[in-house]
């Protein structure tokens, strides 16, 4: 929107590279600050609260979750930046996605009781019960997330290969 890109890519660098160093700093910054710093405060405030030091590696494990959470919704607000020009189709639709995630969550538990989480939203529920020291219920969510993400990098640099600016 900005002319950013053009202006960038003016010099000699790659859309691909372009593409990735925005992916690299916006994951590097929101892992950093929104999931690193906030487990640690929630670390240590859940900790003086019970008077005992959680085990770390469970809750580890449970920010982590959340982290590839929240990197596979940057990585599809990024896919989807690439397609339009607009903010508000890409955070429309990223919000309608967990809206999504989460109805049909619902919806296959409902006609199919037990059946583990799969969709990439499960990663929030999960991580409770792995910081509580459970095993991970499922792997599917997991793997769905990191899959996806991957495919919504591989997508927006193809889009962005062809983009004309």
């Amino acid at each position: 929107q900005l002319g950013t890109a053009a202006w960038v890519l003016a010099s000699p660098v790659t859309r691909a590279a372009f593409i990735l160093s925005k992916l690299i700093a916006h994951a590097a910054g929101i892992l950093a600050l929104v999931v690193g710093l906030q487990g640690a405060v929630a670390y240590l405030q859940i900790s003086l609260r019970t008077g005992e030091l959680l085990p770390l590696l469970p809750f580890a494990a449970a920010v982590g979750l959340h982290g590839l959470h929240l990197v596979f919704y940057l990585t599809f607000g990024l896919m989807l930046g690439v397609f339009s020009q607009n903010r508000g189709p890409v955070i429309g639709i990223s919000v309608g996605l967990w809206f999504v995630q989460q109805a049909a969550g619902l919806a296959i538990s409902a006609v199919w009781p037990g059946t583990p989480p799969f969709l990439p939203a499960g990663l929030a529920d999960m991580s409770s019960a792995v910081a509580s020291g459970q095993p991970l219920p499922s792997v599917a969510p997991v793997v769905s997330a990191a899959l996806l993400a991957v495919l919504f990098v591989l997508i927006a640099l193809w889009r962005f290969e062809k983009e004309e600016f």
